[in-house]
């Protein structure tokens, strides 16, 4: 894990996050070409936003484990960052 220095306080970078973006894309039926609306530009930064709150991210374990038990319900939407980008990805 790196850490990122800021004026406020040292930020934990977890740098596993493409272990999970994907997988919970995958999981939530989230694609780069869902009914967001954004254009190419805005969806590619949102994107990057999307990279960096996972690689941030206090839940990763949480999001780890329930990728590996399958999916099995909504929780995601609870702890993932990412959950409103998703839904605009998605189903």
């Amino acid at each position: 894990m790196l850490t990122i220095f800021t004026r406020r306080r040292a930020s934990p970078i977890r740098t596993d996050w493409a272990e999970r973006l994907g997988p919970m894309m995958a999981a939530v039926g989230a694609r780069y070409d869902g009914p967001t609306g954004l254009p190419g530009p805005a969806l590619a930064e949102e994107m990057r936003r999307a990279v960096r709150r996972c690689a941030a991210c206090d839940d990763a374990s949480r999001c780890t484990e329930w990728l590996a038990a399958g999916a099995p319900d909504e929780a995601w939407r609870d702890f993932c960052p990412n959950a409103a980008l998703l839904e605009s990805l998605g189903r």
